[in-house]
């Protein structure tokens, strides 16, 4: 009788884990702010300057080190939908930091600026 007690424990912990595991799904089908894995393009890069060039159809994304103009090109036209007229590309340095007395270094990135053909838009850099 006991054995059956404690099997009916292990019946209701299953039953308590399932809508976890619901929840942790949903949050899933969410989109993402980080681009795929495989992709040259890493991110929207948000700062002011970013914000003023998308009035004028350009937008800043930051990229893989190893990333050149065409793969940028080819990879922004086939996940958006869009039609790329040039791609700019700046090397960010490394800067050094002072905390503390403890000198650190902030790692230095590659940025792109995408300027798209008048009329498309990209609606994910706006959210």
């Amino acid at each position: 009788m006991a054995f059956n007690l404690f099997k009916k424990e292990k019946e209701n912990k299953k039953t308590q884990a399932e809508p976890v595991v619901e929840i942790s799904k949903q949050k899933e089908t969410a989109a993402p702010v980080v681009i795929a894995g495989n992709s040259v393009l890493k991110n929207f890069y948000v700062s002011e300057k970013a914000a003023r060039l998308e009035k004028t159809n350009q937008y800043m994304f930051a990229v893989t080190k190893n990333a050149t103009k065409s793969e940028i090109k080819k990879q922004v036209t086939k996940q958006y939908n869009v039609r790329v007229v040039a791609v700019n590309i700046l090397n960010m340095p490394q800067k050094i930091k002072t905390v503390n007395r403890r000198e650190g270094v902030r790692p230095g990135f590659k940025k792109a600026i995408v300027t798209l053909v008048q009329g498309d838009s990209i609606d994910q850099a706006k959210a």
